[in-house]
């Protein structure tokens, strides 16, 4: 009874990692919004958006339909962090109201 009681626990501990394994992070990719600009973000947590030829790099956390972006724009030497609400629909991301298509 031990023996098929841990074989059983090693089994569900197995399904587990594998389901976690197979999770990816939908915003990995290239966005553009209509203005031109582009977010790409990184499956590490950074990330750039550019607009207007200027790039600018930046950090990001995403859990619960919350999106927390940490700007560090080094030309300027500030560093900006802003939480906005985001959800994605197919190839469409919409953060506070602003659409962007997957490249």
């Amino acid at each position: 009874m031990k023996k098929i009681s841990l074989v059983l626990a090693l089994v569900l501990m197995m399904s587990f990692v594998l389901c976690a394994c197979g999770a990816s992070n939908e915003l990995v990719g290239e966005w553009k919004g209509e203005e031109g600009e582009i977010y790409t973000f990184e499956d590490d947590g950074t990330g750039t958006v550019s607009f207007f030829g200027i790039e600018v790099a930046f950090t990001y956390e995403a859990a619960d339909g919350k999106l927390t972006v940490t700007l560090d724009d080094e030309t300027f030497g500030t560093e900006e962090t802003q939480t906005s609400e985001y959800t994605i629909d197919g190839d469409k991301l919409t953060i506070d109201g602003l659409e962007y298509t997957r490249q």
